[in-house]
């Protein structure tokens, strides 16, 4: 849940808001064309805000004119949080994040969903016009270099990692999700992404589990489970990893409040304490099956 001053893709029951925000500063603007709607008004007009296209951000700030910028021509974001309201600036340009349950965060993640549509190779424009063209949702079909043509597969030369995914899909006991893939079910582009984001040195063959953490289905956040470390990213934050032999114990805890996130906790409390947020799909059932995952392949 986004919280009540936000919408976050066409699915969101917000058309009255979604034709208010078009009607007052982005009349160019198709309703089915908005993925992200943010409503700054006190009493939910939505006539100041900001919404996101798949290729350009609009905004509205009270008794100013409209502005507008294509994410081609977004050569900074930043943040100014330590006032209030929070600041979001995108090439100098303030738009103040002010109606929301937290400020702050609110305006993190509209940052951070921001820098990932700036790439030069998010697939966001292409995997939308498709989508409309067909009316109705397809996977995005990202271009993959020679070396990528073969689907990702745990070695058939390894049996110790043969014998490791089935002890992970015993674990697992069934479970899916559309955002975690094991073995030979994890995508290609979606392996390929993860690691040229945050696990440079480690070998397509060699990834046993992939938990994609975006909403855009990229990869390039989340984390992945090699046969002895685990390697994650999470925007904002450096790409990081710990060996299984480092791990001395490990948990997770559900999110407190919409603005918070699920997340698993390595080493709580001691000097090398990790992080890992979890933050699409199954959240909850999603850290709680990596748990016992992790904690299988810690005592191995």
């Amino acid at each position: 849940m986004l919280g009540s001053s936000i919408a976050a893709t066409r699915s969101h029951p917000f058309e009255n808001r979604n034709n208010n925000a078009i009607n007052a500063y982005a009349p160019q603007v198709s309703p089915e064309d908005v993925l992200l709607l943010y409503d700054n008004t006190v009493f939910r007009g939505a006539r100041e805000g900001l919404l996101l296209t798949a290729d350009t951000v609009y905004w509205r700030e009270l008794n100013r004119e409209p502005n507008q910028l294509r994410y081609a021509e977004i050569q900074n974001v930043d943040l100014n949080i330590s006032d209030i309201p929070s600041i979001l600036l995108l090439n100098g340009e303030k738009i103040r994040i002010q109606m929301a349950d937290d400020p702050k965060k609110l305006a993190e993640s509209l940052a951070n969903v921001i820098r990932h549509l700036t790439l030069p190779e998010s697939p966001i424009t292409s995997d939308v016009n498709h989508a409309q063209q067909q009316k109705k949702p397809q996977e995005q079909n990202i271009p993959r270099h020679a070396h990528d043509t073969e689907q990702p597969r745990v070695s058939k030369e390894s049996a110790d990692s043969s014998e490791l995914l089935e002890e992970i899909q015993k674990i697992l006991n069934g479970f899916t999700d559309k955002f975690l893939f094991v073995g030979k079910t994890i995508p290609p582009n979606k392996v390929n992404n993860a690691i040229k984001s945050y696990a440079p040195q480690v070998s397509p063959e060699d990834v046993l589990i992939l938990y994609d953490n975006t909403f855009f289905r990229t990869a390039k956040d989340g984390f992945l489970l090699t046969a002895d470390t685990i390697y994650w990213y999470h925007p904002g934050l450096d790409a990081d990893q710990i060996r299984y032999t480092e791990i001395l114990k490990v948990n997770w805890k559900s999110a407190s409040s919409w603005s918070s996130s699920t997340h698993i906790l390595i080493n709580e409390n001691l000097i090398n304490e990790k992080v890992i947020f979890i933050g699409v799909g199954n959240p909850d059932k999603i850290a709680e099956s990596l748990v016992n995952v992790i904690r299988h392949l810690t005592n191995r």
